[in-house]
C-alpha cells in the first residue's frame, strides 16, 4: 500500500537533500501511537494503523530507501493533542 508524498525537512547522512519521498507499507509494517498532553515529556504506546496517518501529526518512519521511496517497516505516529 503506498502513502501520498511526504515532504522530509532531512534525511541523514544528506541533509542538503530535502524533497519530497513516498512512502510505502505493507501488511508487515507495524504501527505505533504515541500519545501525550505534555509534548512528549511522558508518553503512552498503543498500536496503530495507517488511519492514524491524519494532518497534523508528525510521524517518524523506519525502513529502507530506494531512490525517492522509503519501504517502510515501522511508523511512530505522534498524537500531542493539537
Amino acid at each position: 500500500q503506498r502513502c501520498c508524498p511526504v515532504y522530509l525537512y532531512a534525511l541523514p547522512p544528506y541533509p542538503e537533500e530535502a524533497k519530497q519521498l513516498e512512502i510505502v507499507f505493507t501488511s508487515q509494517t507495524t504501527f505505533t501511537v504515541r500519545s501525550s498532553t505534555d509534548m512528549g515529556a511522558t508518553h503512552t504506546d498503543t498500536p496503530g494503523s495507517s488511519a492514524d496517518l491524519v494532518s497534523g501529526r508528525s510521524a517518524e518512519v523506519s525502513g529502507t530507501r530506494d531512490g525517492d521511496t522509503i519501504h517502510a517497516s515501522s511508523v511512530m505516529i505522534m498524537d500531542f493533542g493539537n
